[in-house]
């Protein structure tokens, strides 16, 4: 059986993914922002220089990363880790968590134990079976 390989598009979180994600810590770097209307600003560019903006603002402002980038950010910081995958013959996709035991210094899953928690909801695209993976892996921290 061959593997399909299918490209995905690099998408912002949705804006009810970037509640969650405010609401779990998510504090990486960003270059846009929802705000309070769930409308995308470049008003509060986020930066090292600029933190006292964002805190001045902070309660009326989400951070709007890219998938890829919170993806990235619950592997390292929550060592859950997302992958999509094709469900054939019907080219849909679903999203499978795979809680991770990493050491520290590592940020690339581990051929250790890990629990897998399938989200059994197909998609159309990789990019929305991400996004439903995105939200349940962020409602999984405590």
């Amino acid at each position: 059986m061959t593997e399909k390989t299918v490209m995905m598009e690099e998408e912002l979180i949705s804006f009810e993914t970037a509640k969650l994600a405010k609401e779990k810590g998510f504090d990486w770097e960003c270059e846009l922002v929802y705000n309070e209307l769930d409308a995308i600003t470049t008003d509060f560019i986020i930066d090292a220089f600029n933190k006292i903006i964002f805190e001045k603002y902070a309660p009326l402002i989400y951070l709007a990363p890219t998938q890829c980038q919170l993806q990235k950010w619950l592997r390292i910081k929550h060592k859950i880790h997302i992958k999509i995958e094709a469900v054939a013959p019907h080219e849909v996709y679903r999203s499978i968590l795979q809680l991770l035991d990493l050491p520290e210094n590592r940020t690339t899953p581990a051929k250790l134990g890990y629990q897998n928690i399938i989200n059994v909801q197909t998609t159309e695209t990789p990019e929305e079976a991400l996004e439903i993976g995105l939200q349940k892996a962020l409602k999984s921290i405590p």
